[in-house]
């Protein structure tokens, strides 16, 4: 069913110290079209996410998401350097198509951790109609102990034509969580009685040098 969008004005800029962005997506809205609702170039789809939570946790548009309930993760010590958690609630976020023209084409999209692809979402031509919200994504997902950069590229491989080019969005996600088993959460000692630990003793890292990610512009009503 439908849902008419409208663009926000608070955007994502607090959760995209984001930061996270897929290098060469960046690009520009078409000058050459007059502006549609709210100011969307006539003619064209544009893609957006939003609503993206782990459980009751939200990553998009949340500034910095806290994981520290022990109790979510399924498995510790995951990954090449078993610093990652494996989170049981889904993590999921919603996409939507802002723009004034329906996507006829196939597209892909993409979620990396950092530089890691950890989820692909194929959508078929036509899925993406005016106006109207998917249902959310959802897949598994291990995150790192410490700061976790993810970010979402719509149409990945660039099979649309829209009024914006650049499909980046993004969250950043803290584990207070002891994922590699050495009894610290982020250099502090593990409290036996608060898996969070305390304070934070390490500095959040720095963001990949990509372009940065686009603001969110809408919220899905209802």
């Amino acid at each position: 069913m439908k849902t008419q969008m409208k663009r926000s004005v608070a955007g994502f800029a607090a959760a995209t110290v984001l930061t996270l962005s897929l290098a060469g997506l960046a690009g520009g809205a078409s000058a050459q079209l007059p502006a549609g609702p709210g100011g969307v170039a006539n003619g064209l789809p544009e893609l957006t996410v939003s609503e993206g939570a782990i459980g009751n946790v939200y990553w998009v548009g949340s500034g910095v998401a806290i994981l520290d309930n022990a109790g979510w993760v399924t498995k510790t010590q995951q990954g090449p350097k078993k610093n990652l958690c494996r989170f049981a609630p889904n993590i999921h976020y919603k996409a939507g198509n802002i723009g004034t023209l329906d996507v006829d084409v196939a597209t892909v999209t993409k979620v990396y951790r950092g530089k890691t692809l950890v989820y692909t979402r194929n959508y078929p031509a036509g899925y993406f109609k005016v106006g109207t919200w998917t249902t959310a994504d959802q897949w598994q997902i291990d995150l790192a102990e410490g700061m976790n950069h993810l970010r979402v590229v719509m149409d990945a491989t660039k099979q649309i034509k829209e009024s914006n080019e650049n499909n980046s969005f993004g969250g950043r996600i803290m584990v207070n969580i002891d994922c590699d088993g050495d009894g610290y959460i982020n250099g502090k000692p593990v409290d036996g009685a608060k898996p969070a630990g305390g304070g934070l003793k390490a500095a959040p890292g720095k963001p990949d040098p990509d372009p940065k990610p686009r603001k969110l512009k809408i919220q899905p009503r209802g």
